[in-house]
């Protein structure tokens, strides 16, 4: 005899304890994947958030199939889409658990593994109800239970609970699931396919929990000759610097890259994710791999900043800079070219960017980046272009990208004030200029000559032409940042540096000459520091 319509049974109570684990989980991460102040990030947490938003409606599923099979006047419809559908989540649920296991994600697959509650008990009853069903069709039996009276209401309800209900949960959960599963698979695959060519060191912030900084040296050891310290562009893996680690190494020079904290096969690190932090994090990577200095800091877009900080947090480390395409600050000045420079104006245009990484990092763990993130067009050496791809849609990408943005993309610049000189601020003052910087540390003794310093610019970034497709006012704007950015580079050799150099990839060479005219980069390169 069938008990009156409830869900108290075990495995009702079962699913309900599963529902309130998945809800405060899915609290829990949506507060803390919003917390980006002081401590270590282990891994996205927005996939440990999606995977309890999967299981919380998993779970509603899971008490609605339950109660259907406990009351007396109503049946569950469409049972063998529930045993096809609950069937794939099982199996869905192991994969999963699968892919995050072999990435070493042990927390994300342990949530991943949490989803079989659901999944199992939505299986278990559909089949009861199949075969009770199937019972009732050799008997003669009608399908709908009997009742005395019912309600226009209630009928509208369960209307609902099996059509609406039914319909949209089953959709929203197998298209999630798929995508999660997906990308966890994928993930899988790419660690398997792409092992880290370097070394991950583990490495500390201020005492904190430890995280892994990936460091790749390659090239000989020459006594005499300087080991090259690259430092990569915003939101860029270390691949995209290979090319030239090869063309250089070639010219038998050391030279070691890193992905800074979330890129590539670094994990994302401590946050708030100042770039004093990340500097102090690399030499402390440099010295457990015993990969001496002093160091020629070459530093590409974003991380000539971050070269230029290095040289002033350890001066005797230092033996020289270059800059590659790079600009102080470069979102101030592109505003600055469109005389745009308001806080309004600046603080709108870093928001902007700012949630939109925030937005990719929020569904990096469903994998929807990776049709996007596959446009290199030259990219060098051509058989790391697929690993090259994959470290784009990496979980940790966007979120590093969020992180290293911090709201304004100027971190590094922020820092580099704290460095400078007043001869340099005053002559800055004097040409009118809105950003200033320190001068690059003076050697040891004193009256030693200056650092040396290469400045290396693609001349698309001086000297591109508008697309005839392009209306006159943004054919007013190119020309504005062209001549921002010659300003730029003039007073950049006017005050880094008295021994300085500077030159300007020719032709069609554009900000990816790292990896489009890497043979012509490093001749320049070693030319000049010798």
């Amino acid at each position: 005899m069938r008990h009156k319509s409830t869900i108290l049974s075990i495995p009702g109570v079962i699913a309900l304890l599963f529902l309130v684990m998945h809800l405060v989980a899915l609290i829990v991460y949506s507060a803390k994947a919003t917390n980006d102040v002081g401590r270590t990030v282990p891994r996205n947490e927005y996939a440990d958030m999606w995977i309890n938003v999967v299981g919380f409606f998993l779970t509603l599923q899971a008490l609605f199939v339950v109660s259907r099979e406990y009351a007396t006047t109503r049946v569950l419809n469409h049972p063998l889409v529930w045993i096809v559908y609950s069937a794939f989540v099982v199996i869905a649920s192991i994969m999963l658990f699968a892919g995050y296991v072999s990435i070493g994600q042990v927390g994300t697959a342990i949530w991943a593994l949490t989803l079989l509650g659901g999944g199992v008990i939505c299986l278990i009853y559909s089949m009861k109800a199949r075969r009770g069903y199937f019972v009732d069709s050799i008997m003669d039996i009608p399908h709908h239970r009997l009742v005395a009276e019912k309600s226009a209401l209630d009928d509208l309800f369960h209307t609902l609970l099996d059509t609406v209900f039914f319909i949209l949960t089953l959709l929203f959960v197998f298209v999630f699931l798929f995508f999660l599963v997906f990308q966890g698979i994928w993930l899988a695959a790419d660690r398997h396919n792409y092992p880290a060519p370097g070394s991950r060191v583990d490495v500390s912030v201020n005492g904190t929990d430890p995280f892994a900084l990936h460091v790749y040296c390659q090239g000989p050891t020459n006594p005499g000759k300087a080991t090259y310290l690259v430092h990569n562009e915003e939101g860029t893996p270390m691949t995209a610097l290979m090319a030239l680690q090869i063309s250089l190494a070639n010219r038998n020079r050391r030279v070691c890259l890193y992905d800074r904290p979330g890129y590539g096969w670094s994990d994302p690190g401590y946050v708030a994710q100042r770039p004093e932090y990340v500097v102090n994090a690399l030499k402390a990577a440099l010295d457990s791999l015993k990969e001496k200095g002093p160091y020629i800091l070459l530093g590409y877009g974003a991380g000539g900043e971050y070269a230029q900080l290095f040289s002033h947090i350890y001066p005797t480390q230092t033996a020289g800079v270059g800059l590659i395409d790079s600009f102080p600050n470069r979102e101030y000045l592109l505003t600055y070219a469109m005389n745009q420079t308001t806080t309004e104006f600046y603080d709108d245009y870093t928001s902007d960017v700012s949630h939109y990484f925030q937005s990719r990092r929020v569904i990096s763990p469903l994998g929807w980046q990776r049709p996007i993130e596959n446009d290199f067009p030259g990219f060098h050496p051509a058989s790391l272009l697929k690993e090259h791809i994959s470290l784009y849609s990496t979980n940790n990408h966007w979120q590093g990208r969020y992180f290293e943005y911090d709201g304004c993309g100027c971190r590094a610049y922020q820092s580099l004030q704290g460095f400078r000189d007043s001869n340099t601020t005053n002559y800055l003052r004097t040409q009118g200029w809105p950003l200033t910087w320190p001068a690059l540390p003076r050697p040891l003794p004193v009256g030693s000559p200056d650092l040396p310093l290469l400045i290396v610019t693609a001349n698309q970034t001086l000297n591109a032409s508008c697309n005839s497709d392009s209306d006159a006012h943004e054919c007013e704007v190119l020309l504005a940042q062209q001549n921002v950015f010659r300003r730029q580079l003039n007073l950049y050799a006017a005050t880094l540096s008295d021994n300085v150099r500077s030159v300007v990839c020719p032709g069609r060479c554009d900000h990816n000459m790292v990896y489009t005219s890497a043979d012509w980069l490093s001749g320049e390169i070693v030319n000049w520091f010798k």
